[in-house]
């Protein structure tokens, strides 16, 4: 045991940079990031559609072997990943075989689990894994719909308090409700997404518009000057798609946050 603790020092610092005395890195390759990123600029000029063309191509060649997706090229599926890369090489549109077939194998794994590709049985199967907590599985939903083709997957979509973000933020302790563990971003800009579809599905008066500005007002306060929310891809990618869904993608916000997105790609 002690040659394998003395080996594994000798091997840690071994790591560390010959001239600073510090070891460096980085986050692990993401299907989440890279799909959440890829179709965020997928809708910009040619540079950005040519790193969306390559994001598609990574997710691609990167599934698993039962046809999933997991949270690293080396993790096992799950369906939250599965969901997302899957949707987003659909809404690529690429012709090519392999992102084709990469689609519908990474769909059959998702209705092997959900029972099908209905809005509906993902958002149960969705249920079953995060509760009644709405930190991930509402911007899964949300992310699913705005890439499918189907406006009434809005539906499915549970709301978001989007206007509590508004409130002073030493409020939130004395709340009791399942939204405190959401970073504000993706509580703003996929709550008031939300909503909008919604009402435009509906063909209600979207009344939250009326509280735009002041969101964005927060918003663009919680945004860093790099851009990237949290300094995470994924959070940032949600935010662009969002508020670009919601009528609201010439905002700054959205543009700052396309930035980083840009910066991220390797």
């Amino acid at each position: 045991m002690r040659e394998c603790d003395v080996a594994l020092r000798g091997r840690l610092l071994a790591l560390r940079d010959a001239e600073t005395g510090v070891w460096t890195g980085e986050l692990s390759s993401s299907a989440l990031a890279t799909a959440l990123a890829a179709t965020a600029l997928a809708a910009g000029d040619a540079p950005d559609r040519a790193l969306a063309v390559s994001g598609a191509a990574w997710l691609a060649a990167h599934a698993n072997a039962g046809g999933g997706w997991g949270d690293t090229p080396e993790s096992a599926s799950n369906l939250s990943t599965t969901l997302i890369a899957a949707a987003a090489l659909r809404a690529s549109g690429s012709p090519a075989r392999n992102v084709l077939e990469a689609v519908a194998r990474g769909e059959a794994w998702v209705a092997a689990r959900a029972g099908s590709l209905d809005a509906a049985a993902i958002a149960q199967a969705l249920s079953r894994i995060y509760g009644s907590d709405r930190t991930f599985a509402v911007p899964i939903l949300a992310f699913l719909a705005l890439c499918g083709r189907d406006a009434q997957a809005w539906r499915s979509v549970p709301p978001l308090p989007f206007l509590l973000a508004l409130l002073p933020r030493r409020l939130f302790r004395f709340m009791r409700l399942q939204v405190v563990s959401y970073a504000l971003p993706a509580l703003i800009a996929v709550g008031l997404c939300r909503h909008v579809c919604v009402a435009r599905v509906s063909g209600r008066f979207a009344w939250g518009k009326l509280f735009v500005k002041p969101l964005l007002r927060r918003l663009a306060a919680l945004q860093p000057g790099h851009g990237g929310f949290l300094d995470a891809v994924p959070l940032t990618a949600f935010v662009c798609l969002s508020l670009r869904c919601a009528g609201y993608g010439a905002e700054a916000a959205v543009q700052k946050g396309l930035d980083f997105l840009r910066q991220a790609a390797r």
